[in-house]
């Protein structure tokens, strides 16, 4: 009997689907859904992950489909023609889109939830932030500081020390 990875006892098999070997084209439907056209076969991508690491925005994208399923990984985007690779830019800049936060104007403390409300200005104008809870707020790379809303968008202070002093004032509980 072969001993199988559930056992512990080897590895898994894993086979990686590169999408750049095989003719891949990617479009838009008429209901603005993205779909992957590759080997005779159409699929509804359902999401496009960046892989490691995230500041290489142009290599290593991970395509899902509607089910959250891999369907592969495109290794360079370079590789892909041109009007595929200007959809796929369009749709990483809108997932990874993170405004910066320049001002700090107010934080309320909702009651009982343990969430909290963000007043802030940003580098695309005045925002309200519903944070859930401190631990989504990540500070591990101090004085960068990142934050995740409730509906997982992400915010940036590139550099908490050079906030003015009443924004630092408001911070100052969270560091």
């Amino acid at each position: 009997m072969r001993p199988s990875f559930m056992d512990g006892d080897i590895e898994p098999e894993l086979e990686i689907r590169w999408l750049d070997e095989c003719e891949v084209r990617f479009e838009r439907g008429e209901d603005s859904d993205l779909w992957l056209i590759c080997g005779g076969q159409k699929i509804k991508v359902g999401r496009l992950v960046r892989l490691l690491p995230l500041t290489d925005k142009s290599h290593y994208i991970s395509v899902l489909d509607a089910n959250g399923n891999e369907v592969g990984i495109i290794k360079d985007l370079q590789s892909i023609e041109p009007s595929s690779r200007s959809i796929l830019w369009e749709e990483l800049e809108r997932i990874y889109f993170m405004p910066k936060i320049k001002r700090v104007y107010r934080i309320r403390h909702e009651k009982g939830s343990g969430g909290m409300i963000w007043e802030v200005e940003t580098d695309v104008g005045r925002m309200k932030l519903r944070i859930p809870t401190t631990d989504n707020i990540h500070k591990s790379r101090y004085p960068r500081i990142f934050i995740v809303d409730e509906d997982g968008k992400r915010y940036e202070i590139p550099n908490c020390d050079a906030l003015d002093s009443r924004s630092r004032r408001l911070l100052a509980r969270y560091f």
